[in-house]
């Protein structure tokens, strides 16, 4: 993930990550919790897929109702863990924009007829070549 700076860093948390997978298959012997401690890595690594199940809600209720319905305890540790690891993405990359403080430039208007962009005038819009555009 992006919150991740240096490779050295990267491979530790794989390393944990191999170590929970494993231990998880260990305690998969005895309780399903064991699939739950396994579902932690899982969801770090394949983090860019989840993220793009979630641009669209119904496919999010889709997904998390399908591993809910396997099992619900992965669903439960799963669901934790992208929360985790989304808001920690948010606190490492600065954080989401508030509403109103866009830093998106102003969105610049266009000459209807030649599609050209508009330069400011009084009354007036002249676009880029010249051609007069009235904004009353």
């Amino acid at each position: 993930m992006k919150f991740v700076e240096g490779k050295s860093m990267k491979h530790v948390i794989n390393i944990i990550g191999l170590f929970l997978l494993l231990l998880g298959f260990v305690m998969a012997a005895d309780t399903a919790w064991g699939w739950a401690l396994m579902s932690v890595p899982v969801m770090y690594w394949t983090l860019g897929f989840v993220l793009l199940v979630h641009k669209s809600p119904f496919a999010a209720i889709v997904f998390w109702s399908a591993v809910a319905y396997i099992q619900w305890q992965v669903a439960l540790v799963a669901m934790m863990a992208f929360i985790l690891f989304v808001g920690m993405r948010a606190v490492y990359s600065g954080g989401v924009n508030k509403i109103g403080t866009g830093r998106c430039a102003k969105k610049k208007r266009h000459n209807p007829a030649t599609g050209l962009p508009m330069m400011g005038h009084k009354g007036m819009d002249v676009d880029s070549n010249g051609n007069p555009f009235n904004t009353f």
